[in-house]
């Protein structure tokens, strides 16, 4: 038995919806899958209903962006209450924002010569969350760009790019708070990508956890052998659950992220829904 627990659809910046996730899902055989769109549940109640009948779980789950140490660090939280008023409204606001920072976006762009619709980015988008991704298939569609990397650079809307527009970011410890108040655990995401490359260090990690993080996401597709490795010790030493997943957004994306390129093993799902189950008594 086998999970991929973090998944993107086009409920952020994924490329399939949810019901096509499952669809993968299945003829994968995994056994269990979490749908973690950035900043959003909406995607979840689709694949839920998509996999009934089936003997795929869906642990409904999300990925927050946060502001650590003057870096981007996203934290994971999963098997939390997708009605949640709380988490509503905070995914609602975050959404509204993501809304004018693409129009921000767009408006520089166009400066820059590159012309898009809004509209056509909002189609391309699909759901509630508009993201940096959808603007760049937007360029490739107008033929400005060829893949959604060249998009990424320093020349458009790369962080350091010409066209960047800062977002909204939240602090670790509210997205943590956030996602135990429903009723879920809060899992560090990819922790070896951060720093480029350097990944976050076991001091960062202790405060992580002060905050009250309870997982680590050992397991990704863009971690090497020697991460896995190290963070695997840190799990251990600090003992925190341990999670993995592809982090598949699409074709567009890195060929290592299709859904179920990292098998986590069925031993740490059942720690992670043992824990879930205990907290909640």
């Amino acid at each position: 038995m086998s999970a991929d627990l973090h998944i993107h659809t086009t409920e952020s910046d994924g490329e399939l919806t949810p019901s096509e996730v499952v669809k993968i899902a299945l003829e994968t055989n995994l056994c269990t899958i979490s749908i973690t769109d950035h900043d959003s549940v909406d995607g979840v109640a689709e694949a839920r209903i998509a996999s009934s009948g089936t003997d795929l779980t869906v642990i409904p789950g999300i990925e927050f962006s946060t502001i650590y140490n003057n870096q981007e660090v996203h934290i994971l939280g999963y098997y939390i209450n997708i009605s949640n008023k709380e988490l509503r409204e905070e995914t609602a606001f975050i959404a509204e924002e993501r809304r004018v920072r693409a129009q921000r976006i767009i408006r520089k762009l166009s400066k820059m010569g590159i012309k898009l619709s809004y509209q056509r980015v909002q189609e391309i988008a699909g759901g509630n969350v508009i993201g940096r991704p959808h603007i760049a298939l937007a360029m490739i569609e107008k033929g400005y760009i060829s893949t959604v990397q060249q998009a990424f650079t320093s020349e458009y809307i790369d962080n350091r790019g010409k066209a960047y527009v800062t977002r909204y970011k939240m602090s670790p410890k509210k997205a943590i708070e956030m996602i135990n108040r429903a009723g879920g655990v809060a899992v560090i995401a990819h922790p070896g990508l951060y720093q480029r490359g350097v990944g976050v260090k076991e001091e960062e990690l202790r405060d992580l956890i002060q905050c009250g993080l309870e997982g680590i996401e050992v397991y990704h597709s863009a971690h090497s052998n020697e991460q896995k490795i190290y963070y695997l010790q840190m799990a251990e030493r600090y003992e925190l659950l341990v999670t993995g997943g592809s982090d598949f957004h699409g074709k567009s994306h890195k060929e290592g992220s299709r859904i179920g390129s990292i098998k986590l093993d069925d031993k740490h799902v059942k720690k992670l829904k043992d824990y879930v189950i205990t907290k909640s008594l």
